[in-house]
Parts: structure tokens; C-alpha cells; sequence
């Protein structure tokens, strides 16, 4: 199997129904305190939650994925 990995669309072909990660690292963050360290940050979604949330938090992601964040915010952020 072929594939490739498109960060612009994964947001949109795993909805938040699917995913239901999103709370549990947020209360993970809040128990751990700042500042936290994500490792494998993605296209962001967990990091910029995380964030609003008024942690300090520093991510990494692959080099694979670019030097930059995705040009539109996750899926989960376009309706707030």
C-alpha cells in the first residue's frame, strides 16, 4: 500500500467524533502543569487546545511534514 500522508486534510477525513483524544490530553496537561512538551505534534490540534487552555506548551513534529503548521486551522477550529 502506497500512501501519503496530507496534513491539510487529515482534520477533515477524522472527525471529532472518531477521535475523543482531544479532552483527555487537555486534562492530562491540566494535571501535569507547564510547560509540556509534545512530541509527534501533527497538524497541531491537540497543541493549539492544549494551548488555549493557557498552558506553555512546545511541540515537535516529523521533518517530513514540512517546516510549517498546515495553512488553514485543524477542522475543529474553522466553526469557533
Amino acid at each position: 500500500m502506497d500512501a501519503t500522508y496530507e496534513p491539510d486534510f487529515y482534520d477533515l477525513v477524522n472527525p471529532e467524533s472518531f477521535r475523543g483524544d482531544a479532552e483527555w490530553y487537555r486534562q492530562k496537561a491540566k494535571e501535569c502543569g507547564s510547560p509540556i512538551l509534545e512530541l509527534g505534534a501533527g497538524t497541531g490540534r491537540i497543541t493549539l487546545a492544549i494551548a488555549k487552555d493557557g498552558a506553555t506548551i512546545h511541540a515537535a513534529r516529523s521533518p517530513k511534514m514540512g517546516t510549517s503548521w498546515s495553512s488553514r486551522p485543524p477542522a475543529s477550529e474553522e466553526s469557533a
